[in-house]
């Protein structure tokens, strides 16, 4: 087991949710790295954490990781789903979710026309040269 109620959580998003089993791993890798974090900073108890407990998980992915902030999305919606299930299941006293929100990112995409103008400043950047 990779965190705390893995099984019936597991049961729960298969069977109340109806994820698929692709899903499923995805969300079991997110939530064993997350608690995997906890554990190595000394927050081995679900009851314990705090809201700045998770959110300091999150910008650590940001940092140490640099990930993106819509992969950081991901584990924050497979962190308040777990969270979800502990405290309407009673298994948690209460929910640390509530002070935490998702990275905020521009969905907008940027297409540069005219490029040829900025041909020679993109030939000159050394990685995109042949």
């Amino acid at each position: 087991m990779d965190y705390p109620y893995q099984d019936a959580f597991n049961h729960y998003c298969k069977h109340e949710k109806k994820y698929a089993d692709s899903t499923m791993l995805i969300v079991n890798l997110s939530l064993a790295t997350f608690w995997r974090y906890c554990k190595g900073n000394n927050n081995a108890s679900l009851n314990e954490l705090e809201a700045s407990d998770i959110q300091n998980f999150l910008d650590s992915l940001e940092t140490a990781l640099q990930l993106k902030k819509s992969t950081i999305n991901k584990y924050l919606s497979h962190i308040r789903l777990y969270f979800a299930f502990l405290y309407s299941h009673h298994l948690i006293d209460h929910y640390p979710m509530l002070e935490i929100s998702g990275c905020k990112f521009s969905r907008k995409h940027v297409y540069l026309i005219d490029w040829m103008d900025y041909l020679p400043q993109i030939a000159a950047i050394p990685q995109d040269s042949p």
